[in-house]
């Protein structure tokens, strides 16, 4: 069962959860709950998202900074290389760490801004 909160609201420790059509989800358990997994696996996890993040921002980064400092990589084709290293950046800071705290957390932890906005800047 996937639930989209739309509505979360914390009340005496308690969340009331709602959806878009006002179904409450209140009563859901994993709603906001970390998932049970072992420490290992959210340190391995969280190193090779470090990793993966870290050489993506560094390449693209590069990528970008050579096609525009050498006038002779100015061609049509390394621009469109450098627009999909800009893509590339966007959705490794916008996207990645989202899906790191999403795998290893049961339910949505990120409140209600993320939950409106993820969709929008992952698509």
């Amino acid at each position: 069962m996937e639930v989209i909160v739309y509505n979360s609201s914390e009340v005496n420790g308690t969340y009331n959860v709602t959806d878009q059509g006002g179904q409450d989800y209140s009563d859901y358990p994993y709603v906001g709950e970390l998932k049970q997994v072992p420490e290992w696996e959210v340190i391995l996890k969280s190193l090779l998202f470090a990793v993966i993040i870290y050489f993506s921002l560094v390449g693209n980064f590069l990528i970008i900074v050579v096609v525009l400092r050498n006038r002779s990589m100015r061609t049509t084709t390394n621009y469109y290389i450098v627009n999909l290293a800009v893509a590339d950046l966007l959705v490794t800071v916008c996207c990645m760490w989202v899906s790191l705290v999403d795998d290893v957390s049961e339910g949505w932890v990120l409140g209600a801004f993320f939950c409106k906005i993820n969709t929008f800047t992952q698509g």
